[in-house]
């Protein structure tokens, strides 16, 4: 039984963890450039031309800033008050060209004071130098239309320099903190998801080929006196018994097939069948509603002790319990509030104190018929009482 149900369960939990795998190995293919970066780790922006800086991961201890060109600020409605989010700085390269490096809000007041002291040394003879650096480590990417004209417009207006002169000066920007195309905090949280992703898929396939789906059963067997032997019954069971509503009854088990959801009980041991209806709603207007038998255990953990029958009617609820009834008639049927409480504290006594009940309910008048048993020519049971349903 379990290697058949094994191989029901086997194709979509593999097709799952095919979605799984392919995701997983789309997002690497985006981040893989990123990752070559950070794992070969940054070069020395000063050892590299221009012409080499593009695309490359440095990293420098800037002494030299010449200016600022450009900043991005944010602005909340109308509020005339605006905050600094990063700002971009003029800087030279080890072959005298010059290019822009971006900064956060945090790191502006060390690469101002940078600036100054640039100021200081190129106007003033005696200055001598503090040994204060702006330390960066980031991606040297080409800068867009918006910036590059504001790079250029600094080096026009405020060096002189002349529109055939601008051809020699790239438009690169280095962009502090950015592996690649990806900012740090980006690359950690994509890379996190595609961890994820990649061991998702890969659980899923040792569970469809390990048979971890049938856990529940398993653990069912391996807790009886003489697990091979309830393993050669329940083979006998399946093959000899159809299912209904995705259920197989019989004398001694209910087992309910719905891949990982799967699980099978004793007919002994199954304490209380009840319909349940949830209604869901949205904005508190309802949306819809999910119906579902709950079938109760008397022996099992309290965590794992009402087991679930999913349907998709309240008609199919109707049926699945009157299913139940021909095989399981000692057990409690219908819900009542007050019954979880009973239930949940002791499931054994509950169901005593139930049956106690029902023998104690006075006989219908001689000259009204009985209560009629579910009509079921294969009942083993004979008769039994009529299920009350929510």
């Amino acid at each position: 039984m379990l290697e058949q149900l094994k191989r029901k369960t086997m194709p979509g939990k593999l097709a799952l963890a095919a979605v799984w795998l392919v995701l997983g190995g789309v997002l690497f293919a985006y981040l893989f450039p990123s990752l070559r970066l950070l794992i070969r780790g940054p070069q020395d922006f000063y050892a590299l031309t221009t012409d080499q800086l593009e695309g490359s991961y440095v990293s420098a201890d800037i002494e030299v800033v010449y200016d600022w060109y450009a900043e991005t600020v944010q602005q909340y409605g109308s509020d005339p008050d605006t905050t600094t989010l990063s700002r971009e700085y003029l800087v030279p390269t080890s072959d005298g060209n010059v290019l822009g490096v971006q900064v956060p809000a945090s790191m502006i007041p060390t690469a101002e004071s940078v600036m100054e002291d640039t100021y200081l040394w190129l106007t003033d003879p005696d200055y001598v130098w503090n040994g204060e650096v702006l330390s960066v480590e980031g991606t040297v990417q080409a800068m867009d239309q918006e910036t590059q004209d504001l790079f250029y417009e600094a080096l026009v207006d405020g060096y002189g320099l002349t529109e055939e002169e601008l051809g020699s000066f790239r438009p690169l920007l280095l962009i502090h903190g950015d592996i690649g195309t990806l900012s740090r905090g980006e690359l950690t949280v994509l890379g996190l998801a595609d961890l994820a992703m990649l061991a998702a898929g890969v659980v899923l396939v040792v569970f469809a080929l390990t048979g971890h789906y049938q856990k529940p059963i398993r653990r069912y067997c391996a807790a009886q006196p003489d697990p091979e032997s309830l393993r050669e019954a329940l083979d006998r069971f399946y093959e000899d018994t159809p299912a209904e509503n995705r259920l197989r009854c019989s004398r001694d088990w209910v087992l309910y097939e719905d891949g990982g959801r799967s699980w099978l009980l004793s007919t002994r041991d199954i304490a209380w069948v009840y319909g349940a209806t949830v209604t869901h709603r949205t904005n508190g207007i309802r949306t819809g509603q999910t119906h579902s038998v709950k079938v109760c255990s008397l022996s099992e953990p309290r965590r794992l002790r009402r087991h679930t029958v999913r349907v998709r009617n309240p008609e199919q609820t109707r049926a699945v319990i009157d299913q139940i009834a021909r095989w399981v008639p000692q057990a409690v049927y219908g819900y009542e509030p007050a019954w979880d409480h009973l239930y949940d504290k002791d499931p054994r006594a509950f169901l005593d104190r139930m049956q106690q009940a029902r023998r104690e309910e006075p006989a219908p008048p001689a000259d009204q018929p009985a209560p009629a048993a579910p009509a079921d020519s294969a009942n083993p049971a004979g008769s039994g009482p009529s299920p009350k349903y929510m």
